[in-house]
């Protein structure tokens, strides 16, 4: 038994030496077309650096100290060399280095997905439990309804809304600014409220909708029916025969929403004015800051493919079978 025990284990080491492995053309690829795309475009650093009174001799080794007059290619290796070193660059509008910058606006941005993620599995898991209950009662109608209602607003619109809402007629929340949570946690939370429940409202619908069906479908199979034959109370059924598998392509969706919950994220942060990474990204690219760009890209990438890996491991701890097949 300890010997099988052990195979398994290195064979689970292997599958995620594996999958970390295949990081790197990611990362390589992601990286490249987001050097190329950003200096595609319209806009140049040094046009953004230079005042009114910029001559053309200043503009001239502003570019060669900033290395913009090389190829685009032996650009791009420099910067693949100093990411490896893990030197991302200085901001050319601030002067501060992009891991500075990152380590300050992160967490806020990081910490508004998470509480949106908390709100909306709050609603979302309940919802669904009780649909799938009764399904096709008043209840489940009502609740798919309103879950279909929420996933065609656009976030902006929801944003607005919110604002003028609770923040501008009755005043109970902030309509923008952000507290730091060291600093104050009721404030912090407040300023959150609006901001949370902006994100959160589309992955409500989302995982409601999903973990609906899933539920449906795993209460009519015949290891349900013995346990309901058995006697055996319907809230110990879902607890512990139902839910569980249920949740297989729910921990999917949930690690590839990730990707959505970023770009809603920097929707909701020029909206609030939240000074997280979403609010940097936009001001670098007025600013054609591109080192500060191409290392927000680059984190966010490792993030939303680590975060993958992880529900891809998440899923083989639920299903024995799965586990078995790729250990």
């Amino acid at each position: 038994m300890g010997c099988k025990s052990e195979t398994q284990g290195e064979r689970l080491k292997k599958y995620i030496l594996t999958r970390l492995a295949a990081l790197i053309p990611i990362l390589l690829i992601v990286s490249f077309f987001t050097f190329l795309l950003l200096n595609l475009l319209p806009g140049n650093p040094v046009d953004a650096i230079c005042n009114v009174g910029c001559t053309a001799a200043g503009h001239a080794q502003l570019t060669r100290e900033l290395g913009l007059n090389k190829p685009i290619l032996t650009r791009y290796v420099l910067y693949l060399k100093h990411a490896l070193e893990g030197n991302l660059g200085n901001s050319y509008t601030t002067d501060q280095t992009v891991g500075q910058a990152l380590a300050q606006r992160l967490p806020i941005t990081l910490e508004l997905m998470f509480l949106s993620q908390v709100f909306a599995l709050i609603v979302a898991v309940p919802l669904a439990i009780f649909s799938s209950l009764r399904p096709d009662s008043r209840f489940d109608r009502l609740s798919s309804s309103f879950s279909f209602g929420l996933l065609s607003l656009p976030t902006f619109v929801i944003g607005t809304f919110l604002v003028l809402a609770f923040a501008v007629k009755i005043h109970l929340f902030p309509a923008t600014g952000y507290v730091n949570l060291t600093a104050n946690l009721g404030e912090n939370l407040k300023s959150l409220v609006l901001p949370v429940i902006t994100l959160g409202i589309g992955s409500i619908a989302v995982y409601h909708r999903v973990l609906r069906s899933d539920l449906i479908a795993t209460l009519q199979e015949d290891h349900i029916t013995m346990a309901k034959a058995k006697g055996l109370s319907t809230r110990y059924i879902m607890l512990r025969h139902a839910l569980r598998p249920s949740t297989i392509t729910f921990v999917t969706l949930a690690a590839l929403n990730v990707g959505s919950l970023i770009t809603g994220a920097f929707v909701v942060e020029v909206i609030f004015q939240l000074p997280g990474i979403g609010l940097l990204t936009i001001t670098s690219i007025e600013q054609s800051d591109y080192l500060v760009v191409q290392g927000i890209v680059l984190v966010t990438t490792v993030g939303f493919v680590l975060i993958n890996l992880l529900a891809d491991i998440l899923t083989a701890v639920i299903d024995p079978r799965i586990r078995r097949a790729r250990v």
